[in-house]
């Protein structure tokens, strides 16, 4: 069953993850059609994650800290 504070708990961890991928990307100056690339993931869903909108699917953050070349808690811290 969802609650109103799991849905406030998982707004906020996407919202942490997108600011995380965000944030690595811009201070390695890599474009984010560039790391579409990188990561053979979309940059709609890029961008969508970037500003926390929608699920980020489990096999996306791997995909993304690889194309990063940084570990997986480095997004999800």
């Amino acid at each position: 069953m969802t609650t109103p504070y799991t849905t406030h708990l998982l707004r906020h961890y996407r919202h942490k993850i997108g600011d995380n991928i965000h944030r690595v990307r811009a201070r390695m100056k890599i474009p984010l059609h560039k790391l579409a690339q990188l990561s053979d993931v979309a940059p709609e869903n890029l961008d969508h994650y970037e500003i926390g909108k929608g699920e980020i699917p489990f096999d996306h953050i791997l995909k993304i800290a690889c194309a990063l070349g940084v570990e997986v808690e480095a997004l999800l811290k």
